[in-house]
């Protein structure tokens, strides 16, 4: 039984000592039409059968949203913020960074790597999406502290 464990051993060192062949890296930036995108899910992960559509801004094209549904939740991502008193928008967490996504072609010994926007993706349950919450109130009123102080007396 100890010499299958060293034969073993011994064929796969004798492949692995052999010289490794050189693998070309390149990074693709012409335009596409299809680009790849690296989506986190906070939530629910939708079935694999999902589809997703991907919509770029016409005047920035680092921004990116990506929109999939299924007949009971939908799945919304974007990769900017935008500011409710202006129409300009700043990325939201990638910041000073970019990903790149690589493809290996083992026949060719090619490693392709393209940019890809990094995208948060929230999920909205369609049967929730019009509930009424908890109404807003502005922080910035000098009066919002007393009044939210007292308010949790009267509850409490």
């Amino acid at each position: 039984m100890g010499s299958k464990r060293k034969q073993a051993e011994d064929s796969t060192s004798d492949t692995t000592a052999g010289q490794a062949a050189a693998v070309v890296i390149s990074i693709d930036k012409s335009p596409a039409n299809i680009q790849p995108v690296l989506a986190t899910f906070l939530a629910a992960v939708p079935p694999v059968a999902s589809a997703f559509s991907t919509y770029k801004h016409a005047s920035n094209n680092d921004n990116c949203i990506i929109v999939s549904e299924t007949d009971k939740v939908e799945y919304v991502g974007q990769n900017f913020e935008t500011s409710n008193n202006s129409s300009s928008s700043r990325p939201l967490l990638t910041a000073g960074c970019r990903y790149m996504l690589g493809v290996y072609d083992p026949q060719n010994d090619t490693v392709v790597f393209r940019q890809a926007p990094y995208v948060q993706v929230n999920t909205v349950i369609k049967s929730l999406k019009n509930a009424r919450g908890v109404a807003e109130r502005s922080t910035t009123d000098p009066g919002y502290i007393p009044q939210a102080r007292n308010e949790l007396g009267v509850e409490f």
